[in-house]
Formats: C-alpha cells, structure tokens, sequence
C-alpha cells in the first residue's frame, strides 16, 4: 500500500537543496532531481543516457568501478571532484554515496554538494589529478595489449616452429621428384589447403608450365602441362609475388583449368636460382577465402630455398641425361658407319663375283643371236636373247654403281632439279607400285629446288625409299612424297601407312642386313645404302614412326642457287 510518504517522497527530492543523482553498479545516471538538471544545464533525458565519468573531470570509469567496490563493502562513500557544465564551465563538489538495495537492484544514492569556497588552485591540482589518473590509465592498457601481442607473436613463432618441422620431418629423406610430392602434400595438410602444386616452367618468355607435383586436399594427382595465359600463374610465372584472397574465378574466368575447380583464392610464389634465373613457381589454392597471405608466412620462407635448389639439381639431372643420350646417339651412329664401311667392302666382293658371270652371259646370248639368224624359228629365240642381253646389261650397270658405292671414288655431283628428278623416279617405280596395290602421292614444294647431287645416287636412294614404303603398307594404302624449303635446306619425306616400328626396330632400322620383312624376302641392305648416299651428300636422314600408324622417312639435303 502506497503511503504518503512514497507520495511526497518525488517533490521533497526536486524540493532538496542538493543535486540528488541516483546510479547503476556501471555508473550509469538512472535518475537525477531538478536541481541536477539545474546545475548541470542538461535536461533529464540527456542526464539519463550519461555516466558520472561523463560529467566528471578526469573521473574515468575504472575510478568507478574501485569506488563502486568500496561503497558495497563500507555502505557509504564520500569524495571530493570536479564535474562540468553542458555550457564547459567546472565547479568543485563533494559527492557523497549511499548503497542500497530496491528490489534486488544494486544503486548508489549520491547526494551532489557544490563547494564554493575551493581556490582555483584546488581545482586545476584535480583537474590534474584526473588527468594524471587517465594517462596511467592509457599507460596500463598500452601495457595490457602490448602484452597481448607479445603472447600472440609468441604463439605465432611457435606455431611457425611446429610448421617447419612438420614440413621437415615430411621432407628431410626425400630428394628429387619424391621431394616436390611430399613437399607439396605437407603444405596442403599443415595449411588446410585444397590444392597445391609445383610448377617447373617450360619456356620463356613463359607460356607454359609443367607441375612436378599436384596437390588435392592432401592427395597427390597425376602432373600436367597448362598454358599461363589469363591464369592467376600468369603474373607468377613473370616474377611477382601474387595473393588474392578471395573471387579468383571472377577476377579469371577464361582459366579454364580454374573453371573446372572450386578454387576461391591463390597464392604464388616464383622460384629463383641464385643468378635470379626463374625456373619455376610454387602455387596455392583454396575453395575458401585466404585470411592471411601465405607469402608472408615465414614457414614458406625457410624452404623456399629447398625447392629452387632440387628444381636446379632436377634441371642438371636432365641435361646429364641428355648429354648422355646424344653420346650414344653418337656411338651408334659411329657403329652404323662401321657397318657401312664393312657393307662396302662387302658390296666390292658382290660386285667382282658378279662380273664375270655377267659377262659370260652376254658373250654366249651375243653368239646364240648369231647362229640362230638364219633359222625360221628365229624370231622367238631371238627375242628371249634379246631380253637377257637387255637385262644383262641393266646387271652390269647395277654392279657399276656398287662399285662405285663401296670404292667412295670421287664422283662428279652437278646441280640438280629435285622434283623432275622425283617424277622420274615415280615413273620407274609406278609398275612396281601398282603390282603391290598401292598409290603414289606427290606434294611438292612452290619452288623449285635445287641440290648439289650424284643424280644417279639420289635415284637409288629414292627408289629404295618407296620400296619400302610400298612394301610396308597394306594393300591400297599410298605413299606420298612430300618437299619443303625451310633454313636453306629441302627436305624430302617419304611417308607410308604401314603398322609402324617399335622403339628397338627404330635404333636397328640402319644397321646393314637388319631387316623386319626377312620372311618376305628383305635383305636389311636398303636404308643402310639411303644412309651411306644422303650423308655422302652432306645431308641427315631422320626416322619418325609411331606403332600403328605407319612410318616417315625425312631426308635433308642442302640448297643451291637456282
């Protein structure tokens, strides 16, 4: 029941000679009378949303609280201080507090007195006392967050620390190719990363790029090539440290490798040798976005140096390899002379043996011809006669040009058209050609070129070629014959659609007596000879086959004026 003091008590507050405010245990004003608003030039709605630090000079709000501990425990608390005007005017007052307790809520009663008679001096030592107060203060919170940092920077080194020697443990007994696919799978595990790869350029400027490992959410996958261009690699594979956070399928949509995952941000990093040479870039992927830049992340750094030095031992490897590859191309080649050398010695014992024989069967058919003139069964003799003498003859001009193929006699080479003489040839082939029911195709090049040639060699040489094309193609498959002038050289192809050689077939193809067609009849002498007359003529015979898709021989010959 509400009586009459609850009644009057509201006028008698506003009626009181003293400002009355009424707080919170946050020093918050929750009600103030009259006089306050008076004092204070600040209307109760605006007191209301205020604290005591708000009105008091240099009182902050931990001096509150410290006062607030006290009131609760002595249940009064009277202190001296300095509050301001809305107008900016300070006044000096004693405050003195009352705690009490409605209905389970926490207030302080302050009753507000005004003190007239303080010196100026009084105040501005106050004034000062606040401020000292509230630089402490400052002091103690740049403290307390310099402390922060502190513990974080030490977390983050030790963070670091753990990272390092994960990516050590994962990595110290692998060299080579086993290094990039467990550096590569411990970055994606240790950073949370959905993709990681190393990356070794493969030209430059750089275009393209070959991973030496890739990465999916810990899992390695097998390496590809890709084209740079209109990737985020692209600024990496020119030299730039490259980071962004978030939206790379927006900033790259033609990437069509990046199209095909669910990539939201990148970083980059190139690789340089000590010589600054770039060789290659380290990149990495995430389907969220990065919070911090990974190429910053001193982890990263330490091994950095460990990936350049394997991709220049891997690059050194390689030219090893190659080096090593060209000595025994070179070995071979030098056997394959040896064997040419032998089946020239071989070709001048063919040729001598040959002879005779050769030249008795002339005599005898030149004597047949005779004896048989008058006879009237003549004509069909004669005609039989007449064929061996013509075959005889084409024997005797074979043997000459072995002769002269095994004796490596000086002959005189004189300028010569390639495509009539390659139409010749055509002409003197196409019964042989069409016997084995097959097709001659001739693509020659604008121009007309010009060699400096044995023209008889080049026949030969030629005739062999399209033997074995012919002979190595299916019935109805056709042999074309192609030129091109490129770099001061003419380059004649002869290609079939065979079934192709294997890859120890190829190494042997040269080798004198080495034949794939032995049941047929081969003798493995053909491209031995094509060999021993294409480099007599100073140029290069190189073989291309792919099993099942047929064979290509390329011939070289360097050009002369017109």
């Amino acid at each position: 029941m509400e009586t009459l003091l609850s009644q009057l008590a509201p006028a008698f507050l506003d009626a009181a000679a003293a400002t009355l405010l009424v707080l919170n245990s946050d020093g918050q004003l929750v009600d103030v009378n009259d006089l306050a608003c008076q004092r204070l030039e600040r209307p109760r709605a605006d007191l209301l949303t205020m604290r005591l630090s708000d009105i008091a000079v240099g009182y902050s709000p931990a001096q509150w609280q410290a006062h607030w501990d006290d009131l609760k425990h002595h249940g009064r608390l009277v202190f001296e201080g300095v509050h301001r005007r809305a107008g900016g005017e300070t006044f000096s007052v004693e405050c003195a507090l009352l705690y009490i307790v409605v209905n389970t809520g926490e207030y302080g009663c302050c009753v507000v007195r005004e003190i007239p008679e303080r010196q100026p001096r009084q105040t501005v030592r106050l004034q000062e006392q606040g401020a000292l107060q509230a630089q402490l203060e400052h002091q103690a919170r740049a403290l307390e967050l310099a402390k922060r940092e502190l513990e974080e920077e030490r977390a983050e080194r030790q963070r670091t620390d753990e990272l390092v020697r994960a990516i050590i443990d994962a990595t110290s007994s692998r060299t080579g190719e086993a290094f990039f696919g467990a550096f590569a799978r411990a970055l994606s595990q240790l950073f949370r990363c959905r993709y990681v790869f190393v990356c070794e350029h493969l030209d430059r400027p750089v275009t393209r790029v070959q991973t030496l490992a890739f990465c999916d959410q810990g899992e390695l996958l097998d390496n590809i090539e890709y084209a740079v261009a209109s990737s985020p690699c692209e600024e990496t594979a020119a030299g730039a440290l490259v980071f962004y956070p978030q939206h790379i399928q927006q900033l790259f949509p033609d990437d069509h490798y990046l199209v095909g995952t669910d990539a939201e941000s990148y970083c980059g990093i190139p690789l340089f040798d000590q010589t600054r040479q770039l060789l290659g870039h380290l990149a990495i992927l995430d389907d969220r976005p990065m919070e911090f830049n990974l190429c910053d992340h001193p982890a990263l750094s330490v091994f950095i140096n460990r990936v350049t030095t394997e991709l220049v031992h891997r690059r050194t490897e390689i030219e090893r390899r190659r080096a090593e590859d060209e000595r025994q191309r070179l070995d071979l080649q030098l056997r394959q002379s040896e064997h040419l050398a032998s089946l020239g010695t071989f070709a001048a014992g063919v040729a001598h043996e040959l002879n005779n024989p050769l030249g008795a069967i002339r005599i005898t058919a030149e004597h047949a011809r005779a004896a048989l003139a008058s006879t009237s069964e003549a004509n069909g003799v004669q005609e039989c006669l007449t064929e061996i003498l013509d075959d005889a003859q084409r024997c005797a001009q074979i043997v000459k040009r072995v002769l002269h193929f095994a004796q490596q006699t000086d002959r005189v080479k004189s300028r010569v058209a390639l495509h009539p003489l390659i139409r010749m040839v055509e002409l003197h082939t196409r019964r042989y050609v069409q016997h084995h029911g097959g097709q001659l195709c001739l693509v020659f090049a604008p121009h007309q070129p010009y060699i400096l040639a044995h023209e008889a060699e080049i026949e030969l040489a030629l005739v062999n070629l399209i033997r074995n094309a012919v002979e190595a193609s299916e019935p109805g498959g056709v042999v074309t014959i192609e030129t091109e002038v490129a770099g001061g050289e003419v380059s004649v192809s002869v290609q079939d659609m065979g079934k192709g050689l294997s890859e120890g077939e190829q190494q042997r193809v040269f080798d004198p007596f080495y034949t794939t067609r032995e049941a047929a009849g081969g003798t493995g002498l053909g491209l031995s000879i094509v060999h021993r007359i294409i480099t007599d003529h100073d140029g290069h015979v190189r073989l291309e086959s792919i099993p099942g898709k047929g064979t290509t021989v390329h011939v070289r010959f360097p050009l002369v004026a017109a």
